[in-house]
C-alpha cells in the first residue's frame, strides 16, 4: 500500500513539473484552480448581502457600464438618493474609479451575476502572478509559489465581495512582471503589458497604484538612457508603451468630462468636494462648508479618527499596526518563515532588494492615508509574492540534509501547506459567523427586496434613519435608471420633500422602514397604495375608489390614518418581517392643524 502512494505521489508531481515546464499551459491551470477557490470561498458565505457601502456603488457603476451607459443623468429628486460613496450630481455615477466596475459588469452582462466577474478576475489574477513569477523566480517555482498562494488568499474577502483588490493586484502583477523582462528580451509586447498594467492601476487604485509605479517608472528611464541599451531596442519598448499611455490617458480624460464635466476632475475629488468633511491625507485640511446634509455623529466620528492619527505618538502606533496588517495578509505563514530564515541575505539579490524597497516605500506613503485597508495595498500583491517565493526558493537550496527534510520544504509541501491553511481559515469563519449572518442589517434589506419583487408593481420604500444609525449602514442604493427600478429606496427628508417626492411616484406602493439599531428589528410598513387619477382610471371606476380615499388619507398628513388603512389592504401589502412596532412613523408628519399645512417635526 505505500509503495502505490508513493508511486501515485511520484507520478502526480513528475506531471506538476511538466506542467510548470510549459509557461503557458501553467498559467492556465493556475488560472483555473484560482476560479475554483474563488468559487469555494463564496460557497462558504452563500445568500451574501453587500454590507459595505463601497460594494453598493461599484454595483451602481457595473449595472451603469452593463446598460450600455458611462454614466446616469441626475435625478429630479436627486436629494432623495444620495448615498455614501455615491455621486447624484452632476450625474449619477459611482465615484471610483471604472476599472472594478467594468469588472464586475462582465459578469452582469455574462450571467445578470456580478459575481461573476469577481470569479473571472481573480482567475486573471492568478494567471497574471505566474506570469510574474516565471521572470523573477523560474518556471517550477513560478506555478507552485501560485498555486500555493491563490487558495491562501481566496479565503479573504477579495474572492465573495465586490470591493476586492484583484484588479489591482493584476496591475502590479502586469507592471512587473514586464519590468523584470525589459534587459532580457525587450519586445514590443513588453512595452504593451507594462502600459496596460499602469491603466490598470490608474482605474483602480490610483494613489496607491503610483505609489507602486514611480519606482517602476524610474527604472524604465535609467533603461531607456543608459549607454548599453540599443536605439531600436528603446524604440521596441517605448513606442507601445507610450501609445498605451496617451490612450490611456485621452479615455480617463474622457471619463472624468462626461462624469463630472471636467477632464481634469476625478469623481473621487468631485464627491470630496460635496461630502467629505474629513480630507484624505493627513497633511491636508478638514473642510468646513459642504453642500449637502451631512449625518453629524459620523462626520465627528471620522474627524477624531483623522486628528488622533495627526498626533506623532498616534501616527507611529497605526503606521506600524498597517505594516502588520499587510504582513498579515499577503504573507501565508510558510512565507513569512521562509522570508524570516533568509533574513539580511536578502539584499544579495537587487532585484528582490529592490522588490521589498518598492513595498516599504510604498506602504510608508500609505501611512499618510487617513484610510487603510488590505485592499489598498493591492499593488503590491504581486511583490510580496515574489520575495515570498523566492525565500522558500532559498531556504530549499540549503544543505540541510537529506531525504525527508529536503521533502518537507520541497515546492509541493508548501503547496499543500498554504491549502490547508486556506481551509482552516475558511471553516474558522464558518464556525464564528455562519454561512451567512442573517441578523445583519444588509440581510434584512435584502429580504425585503426580494420580497417587494415577489409581490409584482413597483415600490417606493422611504428610509428614515434614527439617532443611533451607524456611519456606513447604507440602506440608500438604487438602480441606474431610478424611474423603471422595481423597488426605490428614497431617504426621509421630512413631509415637505417627503411629499413633492409622494406625488413624483404617484404611480407606486409606499412602504416605511425605521432603521435605528443595526441589529433591527427591522419593520416594512405599507404607506400607501398607488394613486391612480381620475382622467387615467380603467372604464367603471369611479373618483370614490379605495385608492382615491387612500390618497386622501395621505393628503390630510395622518400617518395614523396610513397605519390603520393598511390592516384592510391586501395580503401582500400587510407588514413584513413583522417583530415589534416601530417608532418614528407618527413623527413623520403631525395631524394637521386648524392653522394650516402639518406642521414638520425637527429631527
Amino acid at each position: 500500500m505505500r509503495s502505490l502512494a508513493l508511486a501515485v505521489t511520484s507520478a502526480a508531481r513528475e506531471r506538476a513539473l511538466r506542467v510548470a515546464e510549459a509557461p503557458r499551459r501553467a498559467m492556465v491551470v493556475v488560472a483555473l484552480a484560482s476560479l475554483i477557490a474563488a468559487m469555494l470561498g463564496t460557497l462558504t458565505r452563500s445568500a451574501r448581502q453587500p454590507s459595505v457601502t463601497d460594494e453598493l456603488s461599484y454595483l451602481l457603476a457595473a449595472r451603469t457600464f452593463a446598460a450600455g451607459r458611462i454614466t446616469n443623468p441626475p435625478h429630479p429628486m436627486w436629494r432623495h438618493f444620495e448615498a455614501e460613496h455615491v455621486l447624484v450630481r452632476p450625474t449619477y455615477q459611482s465615484k471610483y474609479p471604472p476599472g472594478q466596475g467594468l469588472v464586475l459588469a462582465v459578469g452582469e452582462v455574462l450571467a445578470g451575476r456580478p459575481i461573476l466577474g469577481v470569479w473571472l478576475s481573480y482567475a486573471l489574477l492568478g494567471a497574471a502572478l505566474c506570469w510574474m513569477l516565471q521572470a523573477w523566480v523560474g518556471l517550477r517555482c513560478a506555478f507552485f509559489g501560485a498555486l500555493a498562494y491563490m487558495p491562501w488568499l481566496a479565503a479573504s474577502y477579495w474572492s465573495f465581495t465586490y470591493w476586492g483588490g484583484t484588479v489591482a493586484a493584476c496591475g502590479g502583477a502586469l507592471l512587473y512582471g514586464a519590468i523584470r523582462r525589459l534587459e532580457r528580451d525587450p519586445r514590443a509586447a513588453i512595452g504593451v503589458w507594462m502600459g496596460v498594467g499602469v491603466l490598470v492601476l490608474a482605474t483602480t487604485r490610483m494613489y496607491e497604484g503610483a505609489l507602486t509605479a514611480l519606482p517602476a517608472a524610474g527604472y524604465v528611464l535609467y533603461w531607456l538612457f543608459k549607454g548599453d541599451t540599443s536605439r531600436r531596442s528603446r524604440l521596441r519598448v517605448a513606442v507601445p508603451l507610450g501609445l498605451v499611455l496617451v490612450s490611456s490617458t485621452f479615455l480617463l480624460g474622457y471619463y472624468n468630462r462626461v462624469v463630472t464635466g471636467d477632464a481634469a476632475t476625478l469623481p473621487y475629488v468631485q464627491y470630496a468636494r460635496q461630502y467629505d468633511r474629513t480630507p484624505l491625507f493627513l497633511w491636508m485640511d478638514p473642510r468646513d462648508s459642504l453642500e449637502r446634509r451631512r449625518v453629524d455623529t459620523a462626520s465627528t466620528e471620522e474627524i477624531e479618527v483623522y486628528l488622533n492619527e495627526r498626533v506623532p505618538r498616534r501616527f507611529i502606533i497605526t503606521s506600524l499596526r498597517r505594516f502588520g496588517e499587510f504582513a498579515l495578509f499577503f504573507f501565508p505563514v510558510p512565507f513569512a518563515l521562509a522570508l524570516v530564515l533568509r533574513g539580511r541575505l536578502a539584499v544579495r539579490d537587487r532585484w528582490i532588494a529592490g522588490a521589498i524597497g518598492v513595498m516599504g516605500l510604498a506602504m510608508v506613503g500609505m501611512t499618510f492615508s487617513v484610510w487603510f485597508s488590505p485592499h489598498y495595498a493591492a499593488p503590491l500583491t504581486a511583490l510580496a509574492l515574489v520575495v515570498g517565493v523566492a525565500g522558500v526558493q532559498w531556504v530549499h537550496r540549503l544543505p540541510i540534509g537529506r531525504g525527508a527534510w529536503r521533502r518537507w520544504l520541497s515546492s509541493p509541501m508548501l503547496l499543500w501547506g498554504c491549502v490547508a491553511l486556506a481551509v482552516a481559515k475558511g471553516l474558522t469563519y464558518l464556525v464564528v459567523k455562519g454561512p451567512t449572518d442573517q441578523t445583519h442589517w444588509s440581510a434584512a434589506r435584502g429580504r425585503f427586496e426580494a420580497r417587494l419583487h415577489s409581490m409584482g408593481g413597483r415600490h417606493l420604500v422611504l428610509v428614515h434613519y434614527g439617532r443611533h444609525h451607524k456611519h456606513g449602514e447604507e440602506w440608500i442604493s438604487n438602480a441606474p435608471d431610478i424611474d423603471r427600478a422595481t423597488v426605490v429606496w428614497a431617504r426621509d427628508l421630512g413631509a415637505d420633500r417627503n411629499q413633492a417626492l409622494l406625488d413624483y411616484f404617484r404611480d407606486r406602493r409606499v412602504w416605511w422602514v425605521d432603521v435605528d439599531d443595526e441589529r433591527g428589528p427591522f419593520r416594512l410598513e405599507p404607506l400607501r397604495e398607488p394613486i391612480i387619477e381620475p382622467e387615467r382610471q380603467p372604464p367603471g371606476a369611479t373618483s370614490s375608489c379605495r385608492a382615491c380615499d387612500q390618497r386622501g388619507a395621505e393628503r390630510r398628513g395622518s400617518a395614523a390614518v396610513a397605519l390603520a388603512r393598511s390592516r384592510s389592504l391586501p395580503n401582500d401589502s400587510r407588514p413584513i418581517a413583522a417583530s415589534t412596532q416601530i417608532s418614528g412613523i407618527a413623527g413623520w408628519r403631525k395631524r394637521p392643524t386648524a392653522a394650516g399645512p402639518p406642521a414638520t417635526v425637527t429631527k
